[in-house]
């Protein structure tokens, strides 16, 4: 359920109506986004040169440092590893939700936070 805001806004104690504090945010959002998807266009056709040989895994440029990195994938174990795997993982949620219904485990605060993102015709 969402809540329509009014224009009801006390500007002394806040600047900013919550109308104009959405649609910025999500702006900012939008222009972030934006960024990120051209630094990750610039670095893939980084990648075209060091493939093409023009540069090496590691530059500086005026002072900036540039490091291609590497991130080891992830193993790839036997079915029976696997299996084992998957059975002990079982077994330690239903050992946590033991706890949770004895009264054994206690909650945490929650926290809160803001997500602001474009409406589609099912969220109104």
């Amino acid at each position: 359920m969402y809540l329509l805001m009014t224009d009801n806004t006390n500007e002394e104690r806040f600047p900013n109506p919550p109308q104009r504090l959405v649609k910025e945010i999500f702006a900012a959002q939008q222009i972030i986004k934006d960024q990120q998807e051209y630094v990750h266009s610039l670095k893939r056709e980084l990648d075209k040169h060091l493939r093409v040989g023009t540069i090496t895994d590691k530059m500086i440029v005026d002072g900036v440092s540039c490091v291609r990195c590497e991130r080891k994938g992830k193993y790839i174990y036997s079915e029976l590893a696997d299996q084992y795997a998957l059975k002990l993982k079982q077994d330690l949620e239903d050992r946590l939700q033991k706890e949770r219904e004895d009264g054994i485990a206690v909650q945490g605060d929650s926290t809160f936070y803001w997500t602001v993102k474009e409406t589609r015709l099912h969220d109104t």
